[in-house]
């Protein structure tokens, strides 16, 4: 199962087999999780009190002991005011994202899928969403769903898959608030951090789970077209991230989106593992997709596999130094003109060395634009040969 298929990625347990827990009520024990806490701070109080009157000059250190105990407890509850003051900032520009498809030609409309949106800017009436490019890709309608329970028609205004993001237009209207953005850059592991979102359907609109930023730059590979050939910096977090989530909020303290919540490992025994696109990351796609409907990239025209997992290399006559590169199943467009073609080696793009096709396309996108030119050193029946290339805009498969 591929990254984006849907909220999970996993290699052992099934969805289905994880998602029908017994249900537990524990409202009667949430009700009352402040007294605890409560009892714990008048205690400190009455504690302190006591020592700073009976303790006599000279024993400070059991005086300061009682201070800092008290202050503890009030830092903690400070904390929790913290936390649910960001939340509540975050909490209304959160939408759920309802996709619909027709079921047959006269049939009625049928939800295929739900997940979460962050409703980020406003222009000319419209309320613009940051979502998932999974949560919308199969879908024919799409609906929002405000905190206030306000249904609202929504649109694609733009998808990405290679960044898993895309960006919805609704009718601002009354009762639509928009979220302030952060930075992500600069996080650092042990921050809290607050995921809001839809978890499981509209039944849990707007559940807020809180944990801590467990890695605040994590590589996953990602899976395209079946193939492992593309990698993502994502923030990785413990805060629950479940089925429907996905394109909601990772906030901070100060409730500004740090992440777009994306994805979790669901493996036995594995919990708390859970994965957001950083804003930072985020926000120049964000601006394309509105833009232009896409992302432009720059386009090679290779159809590549890597040395290291090809398996017939004799094929390639390549000389025993040289155990990394990309061969090239198919070349079309700038690469053929250029006179690339099946079973050429890439080994370098204008000698920067290239191991395989996620250092091919990270260099293209990162390092270069649409109309550049790029030297690209390759092997060729044993030999070592050098072509220009001149990069055009690549067309995402429709």
């Amino acid at each position: 199962m591929g990254w984006f298929d849907d909220d999970f990625y996993s290699t052992k347990v099934s969805e289905e087999r994880l998602r029908a827990p017994g249900w537990r009520d524990d409202s009667r024990r949430r009700r009352y999780s402040l007294l605890p806490l409560a009892v714990a701070f008048m205690l400190g109080v009455l504690f302190t009190l006591l020592v700073l009157r009976l303790a006599p000059e000279g024993r400070s250190s059991v005086r300061d002991q009682a201070i800092a105990a008290g202050a503890a407890i009030s830092a903690q509850l400070s904390y929790n005011e913290q936390i649910k003051w960001a939340a509540g900032k975050v909490q209304p520009a959160v939408v759920s994202v309802i996709s619909k498809i027709k079921a047959g030609e006269d049939g009625p409309e049928v939800e295929v899928g739900l997940g979460s949106g962050i409703v980020y800017r406003v222009v000319g009436g419209k309320a613009l969403i940051a979502t998932n490019h999974h949560v919308v890709a199969n879908a024919e309608k799409l609906e929002v769903v405000l905190i206030d329970g306000q249904s609202i028609e929504a649109e694609i205004v733009g998808s990405d898959a290679l960044t898993d993001l895309a960006v919805l237009a609704a009718d601002s209207g009354d009762g639509v608030t928009v979220a302030e953005l952060g930075r992500s850059e600069g996080l650092q592991a042990g921050e809290t951090a607050i995921a809001i979102g839809n978890p499981l359907g509209l039944g849990f609109s707007h559940s807020i789970t809180v944990g801590g930023v467990s890695a605040p730059k994590r590589l996953i590979d990602v899976s395209q077209h079946g193939r492992n050939d593309w990698k993502m910096e994502v923030i990785q977090t413990d805060a629950a991230i479940n089925q429907g989530n996905s394109g909601g909020a990772l906030a901070n303290l100060d409730g500004q989106v740090i992440g777009i919540n994306s994805m979790k490992v669901l493996d036995m025994g594995v919990e708390g593992l859970g994965f957001a696109i950083p804003i930072d990351d985020a926000k120049p796609v964000l601006d394309q997709l509105v833009r232009y409907g896409k992302v432009k990239r720059p386009y090679l025209g290779v159809y590549t596999e890597n040395v290291d997992e090809w398996t017939e290399k004799e094929l390639l006559w390549l000389p025993d130094s040289i155990d990394y590169g990309v061969v090239v199943l198919g070349a079309e467009g700038p690469a053929k003109d250029a006179g690339l073609s099946q079973h050429d080696v890439i080994v370098a793009l204008d000698g920067t060395t290239v191991r395989n096709t996620y250092e091919l396309r990270l260099y293209l996108y990162e390092q270069k634009r649409i109309g550049d030119k790029v030297r690209v050193t390759y092997y060729r029946d044993g030999k070592k040969r050098e072509t220009t290339v001149t990069l055009r805009e690549w067309e995402p498969e429709p």
